[in-house]
């Protein structure tokens, strides 16, 4: 497939799912849509970023992570192949309507019926895969603060070409693929991956979250984030205190869709 840009790879992807939706496509929960938005590819359309750039994009998405999830099904938050941007690990909750008060309870994973031992090891993985997740989250979050001190010059611009391969290896090495936003992408494709929203065959959802993603790749790539984005804290107390409102705001953007 070549590559989609620009008013004419809208429209291509418009008519796409709108050709598959009358073909009766469906989409099951466990689908995913990936967006791929250029980063150090020079020879695709799209601006080449910079250190400080990339840093930034990674830092404001996780600054909205808990709102963006609010944004999505039910089965795209806490799933393994795009966990979010965020530093502790997180558990969902039922709430139950009493006569008294609502009651909040830690709620589990589904599994299948498999045994009480089987159940209780594929438990005990998920819940070891979501702390190693926020743990590995620190970790990029420091080494993007280290890159971005650098220098702010584009990826492709600032070292030579075997140094290029080892900032994107480094990268790499701090982060999972199966991230809300992928880095590892940047070595493979020359993107960033943004890889939490569930696959429809619902021409309007689709672009308007490939439209949402894109609109906050360039007005966030220029915003600086080191007043909160030097530890991992304060990035998580802005994290907890973001609203859809403030978003809509920032992006100056139309957000009644979600």
């Amino acid at each position: 497939s070549p590559v989609l840009a620009g008013s004419l790879g809208m429209r291509s992807v418009a008519e796409f799912l709108a050709a598959a939706k009358h073909m009766g496509m469906q989409t099951g929960p466990a689908v995913s849509m990936h967006v791929h938005v250029n980063a150090v590819a020079k020879e695709q359309p799209g601006d080449v970023l910079s250190n400080k750039q990339i840093r930034n994009v990674w830092v404001h998405y996780s600054c909205f992570q808990l709102v963006i999830n609010s944004m999505l099904q039910d089965s795209r938050v806490n799933t393994p192949a795009a966990m979010p941007l965020v530093f502790r690990r997180y558990q969902k909750i039922r709430v139950s309507k009493g006569k008294q008060r609502a009651v909040y309870v830690l709620r589990s994973e589904r599994h299948a019926p498999w045994s009480h031992r089987q159940t209780s090891v594929v438990q005990e993985f998920f819940a070891k895969m979501k702390r190693v997740s926020a743990q590995q989250n620190r970790h990029v979050l420091r080494k993007l603060n280290e890159f971005a001190e650098r220098d702010d010059k584009p990826v492709g611009q600032t070292f030579q070409k075997r140094n290029v391969r080892r900032y994107i290896a480094l990268v790499e090495q701090s982060s999972r693929r199966s991230s809300q936003v992928n880095l590892q992408s940047l070595a493979a494709h020359g993107t960033l991956e943004f890889r939490a929203f569930p696959a429809t065959s619902d021409p309007e959802r689709a672009l308007r979250w490939v439209a949402f993603v894109l609109r906050l790749v360039e007005h966030f790539k220029d915003r600086d984030c080191d007043a909160y984005c030097k530890s991992w804290e304060d990035l998580e107390v802005r994290q907890q205190h973001a609203t859809l409102d403030m978003l809509e705001k920032d992006l100056q953007m139309n957000m009644t869709y979600w």
